[in-house]
């Protein structure tokens, strides 16, 4: 089953593209990713939802934000809270990777009925859940 998922996943590389397009890693690509998903966030709940440190998720973010991606807005309540968000060319390269990513589901599903698209999804959930 291991073999299949990753052959899947070598089949659609639309981070790596994003990345060598946006001269990015896989953990920035992830981080525009996350912020543009939530609409904006912490740095705790982008390191929490990319299963890093602060420290590590904090350089990720530093890295953007001098690349000039993302904006970094501090709480004025709590010194130590910020709020991110993606600048115009964050945003730009969040649409880049959503472009890759319908394109690459449009590859996977070509040729399955809705039907068998369906099964699909409720196999692919069913495993992540039991992981």
């Amino acid at each position: 089953m291991i073999d299949t998922i990753l052959e899947l996943k070598n089949k659609c590389t639309f981070v790596e593209e994003i990345g060598r397009i946006h001269n990015l890693t896989p953990g920035e690509v992830s981080c525009i990713w996350m912020i543009a998903s939530h609409g904006g966030a912490s740095l705790k709940e982008i390191a929490e939802a990319m299963s890093l440190s602060i420290s590590r998720g904090s350089r990720v973010v530093n890295s953007l934000r001098e690349r000039g991606l993302l904006t970094v807005v501090p709480n004025r309540n709590d010194r130590r809270a910020v709020k991110l968000s993606l600048t115009g060319a964050g945003q730009q390269c969040f649409t880049d990777l959503q472009n890759e990513k319908d394109a690459c589901d449009r590859r996977l599903s070509e040729g399955l009925t809705p039907e068998e698209q369906n099964k699909i999804r409720e196999g692919l959930s069913l495993l992540l859940r039991v992981m």
